[in-house]
């Protein structure tokens, strides 16, 4: 995993787990009768704001780069995966108007504290003055300090393998990989490899060449 691909899973990570029930009686409450006037903020370190250099993405590109996209993506769909990354969505309104509600700030605390882990804190401002602030977790999701449970993996795999395969191959090219030890000829891999559709890659970098 590069550097830029840890810092935006550590940026989202948190935002991505927390549930509406984890929300206490009080703030459920305030969040009912109040407008969110600023989606959030994001304080960070240099480490991660010179990476994620885009205030406002304007291609899928860009988005990989930009905070405000995926707080935006998190906030709208409750995930930021392969499908959230795309020219489409990050120049939908929705997306556009909610990005542009979300500011980045070099944080001097955090940065004082060094670049050996990727640290953030979140904080949305409510319409009537209350902030609600949420440090991310110095652990990313997928690193070696908390690595992806297999459930995890199993919906990251089929999360991608959706874009050009159907559901049934995909489900049983993550059964063959997963007993490849056991596989006396390659070619099965292959054969359901193979069940990808035409009109599926469409749109996706390299498929056809």
């Amino acid at each position: 995993m590069t550097e830029p691909s840890r810092v935006t899973s550590a940026c989202v990570d948190f935002i991505t787990r927390a549930r509406w029930q984890d929300v206490p009686p009080e703030a459920a409450d305030l969040a009912k009768r109040c407008v969110i006037d600023g989606l959030g903020v994001v304080l960070a370190g240099s480490n991660i704001l010179n990476p994620l250099r885009y205030r406002i993405a304007q291609s899928e590109l860009e988005a990989k780069f930009c905070p405000a996209f995926m707080l935006s993506a998190v906030a709208l769909r409750r995930k930021a995966g392969i499908h959230e990354f795309t020219d489409a969505f990050v120049r939908s309104a929705p997306v556009q108007q909610m990005m542009a509600r979300v500011e980045t700030i070099l944080d001097p605390d955090i940065e004082a504290r060094g670049f050996d882990k990727i640290r953030s804190t979140v904080e949305v401002d409510l319409d009537g003055g209350r902030c609600l602030v949420q440090a991310a977790d110095e652990r990313y999701r997928g690193g070696p300090d908390r690595p992806f449970t297999r459930e995890e993996l199993h919906e990251k795999f089929t999360d991608c393998a959706d874009l050009v395969l159907p559901r049934e191959a995909s489900a049983e090219a993550l059964r063959v990989v997963e007993s490849l030890e056991q596989v006396s000829d390659i070619t099965e891999l292959v054969r359901i490899l193979a069940a990808s559709r035409p009109e599926r890659l469409e749109g996706v970098p390299g498929a056809g060449r």
